[in-house]
């Protein structure tokens, strides 16, 4: 009996496995859904948030050992691609099973990942302006002092991981399909989209769907179709 696909999420900024949970009810049962959490998030919110990208990835490679059992792929949103854009070369540097493929969303390609503007640093109604401009937060949430002054700590940390992260190509173009989906009205132009050519012999698959930065929440339903038919490479 052939082993079903695996994909391993890893979320964005401020989120959890948890924030997944719609999208991995809307996928058919021959793709199993793994997502995972970073040190202080979700059901490791007792942890210390972690600041700098490569340690985040260093915890996810210890988190993903158990599941590199092919046929797999990686999957990330926003600060969860570049959490599985770096995780695929630790995986492929180690010579661990490799996945079938990454599918990243709602991000540039990584020699585009420099940040002009920080706001890791801000004070707390600035930063939280910002983040509530980003999207992704429900109204409840931002209006709860509690809640803000509970997570403040985490949000912080991940738009410092990815805020001070250094931009480059990865080490070298890698020998497996990336797929990349943005939001039809995201800041991310078609060339930061194309770049992602770079880090892979094979041809890049690139799409839009319609929608902001969380088109994937919004528009869900397509969404899933999408990265059904990525992950059984119905797009090559």
């Amino acid at each position: 009996m052939n082993q079903p696909l695996t994909i391993l999420a890893f979320p964005f900024a401020g989120g959890n496995r948890f924030s997944y949970r719609e999208l991995a009810e809307n996928l058919p049962a021959d793709l199993a859904f793994h997502a995972f959490d970073y040190p202080g998030h979700g059901s490791r919110f007792k942890e210390r948030p972690l600041e700098d990208l490569h340690a985040v990835t260093d915890d996810a490679l210890t988190q993903v050992l158990p599941y590199l059992k092919p046929p797999y792929v990686l999957f990330g949103h926003s600060m969860g691609a570049q959490v599985a854009f770096l995780l695929m070369h630790r995986i492929l540097a180690q010579g661990l099973p490799a996945p079938r493929r990454l599918i990243v969303t709602g991000r540039k390609a990584p020699e585009h990942w420099v940040r002009e503007e920080h706001i890791h640093g801000l004070p707390k109604e600035a930063f939280f302006a910002k983040v509530e401009a980003l999207g992704g937060l429900p109204p409840a949430f931002l209006a709860n002092p509690e809640l803000r002054d509970l997570f403040e700590p985490i949000l912080r940390a991940d738009f410092k991981a990815i805020e001070l992260f250094p931009t480059s190509r990865g080490p070298y173009p890698v020998n497996l399909p990336i797929i990349s989906i943005t939001g039809s009205e995201e800041l991310i132009s078609d060339e930061e989209v194309q770049h992602w050519q770079h880090e892979t012999t094979k041809p890049l698959v690139a799409h839009r769907i319609e929608g902001d930065h969380f088109f994937l929440f919004k528009n869900r339903e397509v969404f899933c179709e999408r990265l059904v038919e990525c992950c059984r490479g119905r797009l090559f």
